[in-house]
């Protein structure tokens, strides 16, 4: 049957008179409004139709199906056709042509021939989406994607930034809303254009050198530039990260925030002492990658951003290049809950170097894993990932595993999350992940050739890892695999974790745990 998303009363001239009558009120009386708003005040129409039963063949531009009415009026509109495009991907092209009230012209031809294809069509509201979130960054409000209601967001630019509103620093803002958003990008996908529907980040320099380790406890840095230094002043944050250019990693393996307090020549003081050592083991180089010890300085900041309640799909739009839901880089108390989301495409959420993000409480389907990298502070709680049954599961069997947290993310739980099937590691730590939780987690059959685990970690360090359960694994496979970190320019070796009191079972090892180098993991299993 085809099913046409809900629309609210009233027209957007309404809509924006109601805006203009509240807001001079708030002018005539002195109180400052935070306003909330929604796509349709800027022209959203949130008009999706879904149907079950989209035909068309391959080589054709002729869409045909029996439950749909096309009007003229859909001429133009974006149009997602589930398995017609290259691969078995989705054919996202647009309506050229009203044929019959069963049948319309596409803009492209299919590659694959399909019956019974689930198939989205409705007007592109990136636009309105993206003015609606760039209002509410501006009033420190909100933008709400309307109860009921689905909106088409597809085009070649439909990435939306919050650096990019123009309002920068950003200190608060919420998206909101029990509304539904496609996100089916027109080909082809580029980084930071629109690979990613809904992208929170701060802007940030080049890394800069740092002289020396730095130990843990200390409470200052010595940049090896005096130039470098003087882009800094007292209150500034940055992220000091040490990269391993192995391809292991190719990224950071010890990361954390840091609040400048002090600045006398080329030493840096900081508010709080460090919490993590820095070996500074690892030569420097760059650009046009950066390895090695140094700082960034993070600016403008963007922070108390809010995700809720919203539905994102994104379908299969394409194999060589993921397309995100949610990404987050440089940020500071994110919090992204209770959000549903189908991502055939990629990972529903990619974080990285964020400091006090939550992500609590969400239904996440996705090809890859969920990825947290390089996090401080985080809280990784409650959330439903890859479970079979749902409205939101995938249609294919699971291709990665549950959560990744990895590149030394640290200070954080992960707690209470619970994962259907996947592939090759339900909870994925590693390398260098540090002072972290991973408790209570439920992880449900694991497939792979060989070597699958439930937990694995490499070079970790004072990790506790307990009441968790592990329902089985098929072939060779470890329940929870915890060792060194070899693959690295400079290893990185298993410390002081504690591995215990989890629940264990269908696996040919319950752990591989207390082998690493140093020898100092504790582990106890039942």
């Amino acid at each position: 049957m085809q099913q046409r998303s809900k629309k609210k009363e009233g027209g957007v001239e309404v809509a924006m008179l109601l805006r203009i009558v509240v807001i001079i009120a708030g002018v005539i009386s002195g109180c400052a409004y935070v306003t909330a708003a929604t796509p349709q005040e800027f022209g959203g129409k949130g008009d999706v139709v879904t149907v079950h039963d989209g035909t068309i063949d391959g080589g054709s531009l002729s869409f045909r199906s029996a439950s749909a009415v096309f009007t003229s009026k859909d001429v133009g509109k974006a149009i997602v056709v589930s398995g017609a495009g290259a691969g078995g991907n989705a054919l996202v092209t647009k309506i050229q042509a009203f044929v019959a009230a069963k049948q319309v012209t596409l803009a492209a031809s299919a590659s694959t021939s399909v019956t019974e294809a689930l198939t989205y069509y409705g007007s592109d509201d990136t636009s309105a989406i993206r003015s609606c979130i760039y209002q509410g960054i501006a009033a420190s409000g909100s933008c709400t994607i309307s109860d009921g209601v689905t909106f088409m967001v597809s085009n070649s630019k439909s990435t939306i930034a919050t650096f990019a509103a123009g309002h920068n620093p950003v200190s608060k803002f919420t998206l909101d809303g029990h509304g539904t958003i496609i996100f089916a990008p027109q080909e082809p996908l580029t980084a930071g254009t629109n690979d990613r529907f809904f992208y929170i980040s701060s802007q940030e320099t080049n890394p800069m050198p740092i002289s020396g380790p730095i130990d843990r406890g200390a409470s200052s840095f010595t940049a090896q530039n005096v130039s470098d230094a003087s882009l800094l002043s007292p209150g500034d944050w940055v992220v000091i990260t040490e990269r391993d250019s192995a391809p292991m990693a190719r990224d950071n393996v010890y990361a954390d925030w840091a609040q400048v307090s002090e600045v006398m020549n080329a030493a840096v003081k900081t508010t709080t002492p460090f919490r993590t050592a820095f070996p500074n083991k690892r030569p420097w180089a760059g650009p046009p990658r950066y390895w090695g010890l140094g700082f960034r300085k993070v600016a403008p900041l963007t922070s108390n951003v809010t995700v809720r309640d919203i539905t994102i799909i994104v379908p299969k739009v394409k194999d060589s290049h993921v397309a995100v839901a949610i990404a987050t880089r440089d940020t500071r108390g994110t919090v992204i809950s209770n959000v549903k989301c189908q991502d055939a495409s990629g990972n529903c959420f990619a974080g990285y170097m964020d400091q006090g993000l939550k992500f609590q409480n969400n239904e996440v389907n996705g090809a890859l894993y969920p990825e947290f990298a390089s996090e401080v502070d985080a809280d990784i709680t409650g959330n439903r990932v890859n479970e079979v049954g749902t409205a939101l599961s995938l249609l294919t069997p699971a291709t990665s595993g549950g959560l990744e947290i990895d590149f030394g993310t640290a200070f954080s739980n992960v707690t209470d999350n619970s994962m259907g099937p996947v592939r090759q590691v339900c909870i994925l730590v590693s390398p260098g992940v540090h002072d972290t939780v991973v408790k209570g987690n439920i992880c449900d059959l694991v497939t792979f050739g060989s070597a699958a685990s439930c937990i694995l970690s490499r070079g970790g360090y004072r990790m506790t890892v307990t009441q968790n359960t592990c329902k089985g694994a098929t072939g060779k496979s470890t329940a929870i695999d915890v060792g060194d970190a070899n693959g690295l320019t400079v290893p990185m070796y298993s410390d002081s974790n504690r591995i215990f009191d989890n629940s264990v079972r269908g696996f040919s090892r319950a752990s591989a745990c207390g082998g690493g180098r140093l020898r100092t993991d504790m582990c106890r299993e039942r």
